[in-house]
């Protein structure tokens, strides 16, 4: 097997640190909405959750199960979904211990796909979490047709989009998805609520 420690896996080392301290009290709600991403994106099973993710992932790490070990996040993944927990030991794990592994493990397979698109919006929803829990399933379904949809979506939110066609078509984007969450807000009312974001 060829390591994955490579640029991306310095990336995601220093980001995840950096993750966790913004995410803070809100580790649940942020836990349950990046595991609602890549369930959306078919990345793991519905039924997975990211308490139980994260406990397998500590339980497979002390039987050597480490993603060095592998050519990809993703295929570490896969290894630690099917790894089989010891009631024992998960009963031994504190929850928050298994939701930030959990939480971890998830981000760093998005990163090794997505990288900095993934960085700047999991930033944004550690800092936000009360505005992407609602809104995540509705942009990741548009991540699915349409695979700038992430990396738009941040730099818009970031103050960082210079293109103005794009600037356009990224609110366009957040509107569709502002009326299917609130029906009868206006484009003004939306944009104020971005703009308390970027402050």
């Amino acid at each position: 097997m060829i390591p994955i420690f490579t640029s991306i896996a310095s990336a995601i080392s220093a980001f995840i640190p950096k993750l966790m301290e913004i995410v803070g009290k809100n580790l649940i709600q942020i836990a349950n909405i990046i595991i609602g991403i890549v369930k959306g994106l078919g990345i793991v099973p519905p039924e997975e959750n990211a308490a139980e993710l994260g406990d397998k992932a500590l339980q497979a790490e002390e039987a050597g199960i480490k993603p060095e070990n592998y050519d990809s996040y993703e295929e570490y993944l896969k290894a630690v979904e099917k790894f089989e927990t010891n009631p024992e030991r998960s009963a031994e794990i504190k929850e928050e211990e298994k939701l930030q592994k959990g939480a971890e493990v998830i981000t760093a397979t998005l990163i090794e796909r997505y990288g900095d698109a993934i960085t700047a919006l999991f930033t944004l929803i550690a800092k936000n979490p009360d505005y992407f829990e609602k809104r995540m399933t509705f942009f990741t379904e548009m991540q699915k047709n349409d695979s700038t949809t992430f990396a738009d979506i941040a730099r818009y939110m970031e103050g960082k989009e210079t293109d103005l066609r794009k600037t356009e078509s990224t609110i366009e984007k957040i509107y569709d998805v502002e009326k299917k969450v609130e029906p009868n807000t206006t484009i003004a009312e939306m944009m104020k609520d971005i703009e308390k974001m970027k402050d």
